[in-house]
């Protein structure tokens, strides 16, 4: 992929065409980050994603604007920026990824690896794709993108001493949008105490958004320790609206917000 628009506002290269390759092999790049502002100029420019190797690497972004970070193959070791937002994907291999300090840093969840941390402050988002992948590959049965994944099930209740400080789970959506199709997101109190960081603001509780689309469900292990408080919050005003659930874990107090576009969340939310 050469070119790019949206919403009419064109993305460029400082010099040359955005290259675009799924596997690398030819010349492209993984990713291309550029930063549209409402009512803002066009064209924009970006820049393409910093790039690791086949081999074991270890990489610290230091971009002062938005950017990708991406590990390729091998046993890689990611750092994101400590003056910008990043979005970190270790690639394949059992890797270490952590997000820059005091940023909003998106990290794209690979259950492969050893640690995905979004990094201290922010609000920080684990992307999960491989319910949405698995989804697109039944839409596209001769597409070859399931991958090895056997379903749309992601279990992250073993997340203690592998997922921290994350303020959202973010479950992307299929190629094709349905309400009958989705991520089937497994999660205990245990795990949310692990994921989501302390909040001072919430009197200590470890907070965690859940934001999806229709046809996503989350599944709690431990569902009977849960209470739905039947509160409604609107985090940014105009946005969307999240229903709260409660329980403890070893002390704990743990919030669990589910996104109400996922349907009823006593339908959305079960055992």
């Amino acid at each position: 992929m050469t070119n790019f628009t949206l919403n009419g506002v064109t993305m460029q290269e400082s010099n040359g065409n955005i290259q675009l390759d799924f596997n690398d092999g030819n010349g492209g790049v993984y990713g291309f980050a550029a930063t549209i502002q409402p009512n803002g100029a066009t064209p924009v420019t970006g820049s393409d994603a910093a790039h690791g190797t086949s081999g074991n690497d270890t990489l610290t972004d230091s971009a002062t604007a938005f950017n990708i970070l991406y590990g390729a193959g091998g046993t890689d070791t990611l750092t994101g920026s400590a003056s910008a937002d990043t979005l970190l994907n270790g690639g394949v291999g059992a890797d270490s990824v952590i997000g820059g300090a005091n940023h909003d840093n998106i990290i794209v969840y690979d259950p492969t690896d050893t640690i995905e941390n979004g990094g201290l402050g922010g609000f920080n988002l684990l992307r999960v794709d491989q319910g949405a992948i698995f989804n697109t590959s039944s839409e596209f049965p001769t597409s070859g993108l399931s991958n090895g994944l056997l379903s749309a099930t992601v279990d992250l209740t073993g997340a203690a001493g592998h997922l921290s400080n994350f303020s959202g789970i973010l479950l992307t959506e299929e190629a094709i949008p349905s309400n009958t199709l989705g991520t089937e997101l497994k999660l205990n109190a245990a795990a949310v105490a692990s994921i989501a960081p302390s909040n001072a603001l919430d009197g200590g509780a470890h907070d965690l958004y859940i934001i999806g689309h229709p046809g996503d469900n989350i599944q709690l292990t431990d569902f009977a320790s849960w209470t739905n408080t039947h509160t409604t919050v609107t985090p940014v005003t105009g946005g969307g609206t999240f229903t709260e659930f409660s329980a403890v874990s070893g002390g704990t107090t743990v919030h669990l917000f589910v996104d109400n576009i996922l349907g009823n969340p006593a339908i959305a939310v079960h055992a």
